[in-house]
């Protein structure tokens, strides 16, 4: 059995869920189920899994830096506003920034849970595996297509791995 899946996003083990990352992704590449088990081929990395144990469908996890640096930056910009209403004394611009600030700050938390809700549906399959010196790994991977966790690319990629993984044990 066969299986070849483009393109293909990969997340190591240690990286998957680390605070602050701006990319939810290591690398870009092909997944291929082979006899051997499964070969990713990216731009950075190579990886062999020969021993897959256990492969789930996982929920990515929430980016709260990506949210913080989305808020401070909304928060940042009014500040800038007021300060320059204050230093050129216009209170029409004061009124002015004030409402820009409103409109920020409604604009920028409805950004930040636009972006929960993009993570809270996005799907990645852990895969557990052991290397080619038995050392026990973590690899996540989810389908690379801009519409990948919407039109449930990745929950089917999930299970045809499954499948083709459960025909080789």
């Amino acid at each position: 059995m066969y299986n070849h899946f483009t393109p293909v996003l990969m997340e190591t083990g240690e990286r998957f869920r680390r605070f602050w990352k701006l990319r939810p992704f290591d690398d870009r590449g092909i997944l291929d189920v082979t006899q051997e088990g499964l070969v990713f081929r990216g731009g950075k990395h190579v990886m062999q899994m020969r021993s897959v144990q256990h492969i789930q469908l996982v929920r990515q996890p929430l980016k709260w830096s990506t949210y913080i640096s989305v808020v401070l930056f909304q928060l940042s910009l009014y500040l800038i506003a007021l300060l320059v209403a204050v230093l050129a004394g216009l209170s029409d611009i004061l009124m002015i920034a004030q409402g820009l600030g409103f409109t920020l700050i409604i604009f920028g938390l409805g950004g930040v849970f636009l972006l929960i809700l993009l993570d809270l549906n996005s799907k990645w399959i852990l895969i557990d595996y052991s290397d080619d010196y038995g050392l026990q790994q973590r690899a996540y991977v989810a389908d690379g297509s801009p519409w990948g966790n919407w039109d449930g690319s990745t929950k089917r990629m999930y299970q045809i791995l499954n499948h083709s993984l459960a025909a080789l044990r």
